[in-house]
């Protein structure tokens, strides 16, 4: 496995980041079961840390978890969504 420079940026585990992160958001958590990608410093080209890309699996569940919670936004009242909005 390659050497990271993840230690080198302290300010990218004050944003929740790992070496090893999970690249999908579905219904509250991270998930990814995909193939895995380096992040790679545009400045020097050294690896940073891998990113697990989400399978088509979990492309097709994020997508019914966001019909489901669509179906509870429509249902919120306007001025509501606005509060949360802004």
């Amino acid at each position: 496995m390659e050497k990271l420079t993840f230690n080198q940026f302290p300010f990218l585990a004050e944003l929740g980041l790992a070496e090893d992160n999970l690249g999908c958001y579905r219904a509250g958590q991270w998930v990814g079961n995909g193939a895995t990608v380096t992040a790679i410093n545009p400045a020097n080209n050294q690896p940073i840390a891998r990113v697990r890309l989400a399978s088509i699996k979990d492309y097709h569940d994020t997508i019914a978890a966001m019909q489901e919670e669509k179906k509870r936004w429509m249902a919120t009242p306007a001025p509501a969504r606005g509060e949360i909005v802004r």
